[in-house]
């Protein structure tokens, strides 16, 4: 690995100088942190970085260093079931390990590493085999078979296959190709931002039947295509504009006075119905964060609208409006606080 130094951060994009080494979109660690971030932009050897953590609390001089490897994605068993986040992060080992709030910097297996799978080879030694034909597979689930194939670009023939339980990084068949010895597991790591080869695309004909019949009625998915629900939780947008907002200098503003203060302190985006501002300067506010009042930096500012909002009022005659998911902090009968979705209350 080699590195260099942050040279400005400015919400989650951050300007690094000597990296000479780096290419575009190779993975990037950022700050003390090591926070998680990707090479957008060069110029000679200073690079433009999505980082795709909070940046709050890391300035200039601290070091980047680089994987020198692009964005991946683990693909092989273990990710029927699983909940991830955009860079592929396993949420639920995540939170066994943090609590419900993602450490910044941590870094963990997409795949379980310990877990054994039970490979069944449809292949025999001696057999000759190229890209994408399957060798063997692995009941993931009741209803789920995962197809082990040969990697992209290894072709040859079959010298050692083998049945049994093995985790996902042992060697479960051997290729020779062109006299050298290619390993074979039951993952890989793949480019988010390269295309997968394939011999034919096959138009999506049958429906993905969800269970779920907002998504069923409203936006079916078929079978092979692709779907995206936005919209994180703790991302602001399930609050009215007359929401106030503790700042860190210990003033109320409400959310639609923040918004139209700060709405153009920045790159600004608008589109249907929805603005956001990217801010130059970041705003300190204070926030609850594992179980304390924390100050923390706002990297932007957005507005949008709904067509449903629930008022909710409180013990001592304070109101909320917001929408029908938006968690709420609440006291449970052992006193522990607790979030719950407003619909539910």
């Amino acid at each position: 690995m080699s590195g260099g130094r942050i040279v400005k951060v400015s919400g989650p994009l951050v300007i690094a100088s000597d990296l000479s080494d780096v290419k575009m979109y190779d993975v990037v660690k950022v700050g003390w942190p090591q926070l998680i971030g990707e090479v957008i932009g060069l110029d000679g050897n200073t690079a433009s970085i999505q980082v795709y953590e909070e940046t709050a609390g890391i300035g200039p001089d601290e070091p980047v260093v680089t994987t020198s490897e692009p964005l991946s994605v683990e693909l092989g068993p273990g990710l029927i079931g699983g909940i991830y986040d955009g860079i592929q992060r396993p949420l639920t080992v995540i939170r066994e390990m943090s609590g419900n709030w993602i450490a910044r910097g941590i870094d963990i297996p997409n795949l379980d590493r310990k877990r054994k799978w039970t490979f069944k080879p449809t292949r025999k030694k001696g057999d000759q085999v190229i890209t994408g034909d399957i060798i063997g597979t692995v009941q993931e689930t009741e209803l789920v078979v995962q197809k082990i194939m040969v990697p992209p670009g290894i072709a040859g023939e079959v010298t050692m296959i083998k049945a049994g339980d093995f985790t996902v990084e042992e060697t479960v068949c051997q290729i020779k190709q062109n006299g050298e010895s290619k390993d074979v597991r039951m993952s890989q790591h793949w480019p988010v931002r390269k295309m997968r080869p394939v011999k034919e695309k096959l138009p999506p004909l049958e429906p993905l039947v969800t269970g779920q019949r907002v998504i069923d009625t409203f936006f079916p998915v078929a079978k092979g295509g692709t779907a995206c629900i936005p919209g994180p939780f703790g991302s602001g947008k399930c609050v009215t504009g007359d929401t106030p907002v503790l700042l860190a200098n210990g003033q109320l503003e409400l959310i639609s006075d923040i918004y139209e203060k700060n709405k153009n302190h920045g790159k600004r985006t608008i589109s249907d119905g929805e603005e956001y501002t990217v801010l130059d300067r970041p705003l300190e506010v204070f926030t609850y964060q594992n179980g304390k009042i924390n100050q923390q930096k706002v990297s932007a500012v957005y507005k949008g609208k709904t067509t449903r909002i629930i008022e909710i009022k409180t013990r001592t005659g304070r109101t909320a409006k917001v929408t029908p998911i938006h968690k709420l902090f609440i006291i449970n009968g052992s006193l522990e606080i607790v979030e719950q979705e407003a619909w539910k209350l």
